[in-house]
């Protein structure tokens, strides 16, 4: 099932955290609606078909921006095809570029698709994150290193990688689109 709330190593409170923590200083858009679609195991792994049902099931729920903090080092057609479906029903995907480092031709996928919006890390000089992946994908940036946000279990814990900056661009692009 796409729907879970299990999230063992604490990347997904993280990165809720970041979109909608009630506290200004963690969350980015704070009192927006949300859903989770557990798409990965507890392990960080899954397949595509997994993702893929993850996204739609998530614009189903009534979501708009589908933000995805994960990635692989070559394309999926299920997952390409589920970004391509819910674009055209008028979501914003957004997708981490990966951590593969600044040597790399180009994001990491499913950031590199033409179906959603690449995010990269920035440090808190806006300089590149040495980590985040590179290329001419790239279509934004932002907060990627040492970002504190919520931590399962309670309390607060910094976290770094283009995981925590794709939050960061799909709150802002939430917070843009309300105000549509």
């Amino acid at each position: 099932s796409p729907v879970g709330s299990g999230d063992r190593n604490g990347h997904g409170t993280h990165i809720s955290g970041t979109i909608a923590a009630t506290d200004p200083n963690i969350g980015v858009a704070p009192g927006c609606k949300f859903v989770h679609g557990k798409a990965l195991s507890d392990g960080g792994s899954g397949y595509g078909t997994w993702i893929a049902a993850a996204i739609r099931w998530c614009v189903e729920q009534g979501a708009e921006i589908v933000s995805m903090s994960l990635g692989s080092s070559g394309p999926d057609q299920t997952i390409i095809d589920a970004m391509r479906e819910v674009a055209a029903k008028g979501a914003w995907v957004v997708a981490a570029a990966g951590n593969s480092g600044a040597g790399t031709v180009d994001v990491d996928w499913p950031g590199r698709s033409e179906h959603c919006i690449s995010v990269a890390a920035l440090n808190m000089d806006l300089t590149p994150a040495s980590f985040s992946s590179a290329g001419d994908k790239i279509d934004t940036s932002g907060p990627g290193v040492n970002i504190i946000s919520t931590r399962s279990g309670g309390g607060l814990v910094s976290m770094s990688g283009t995981s925590m900056a794709c939050p960061w661009v799909a709150g802002g692009l939430g917070l843009f689109r309300s105000a549509l």
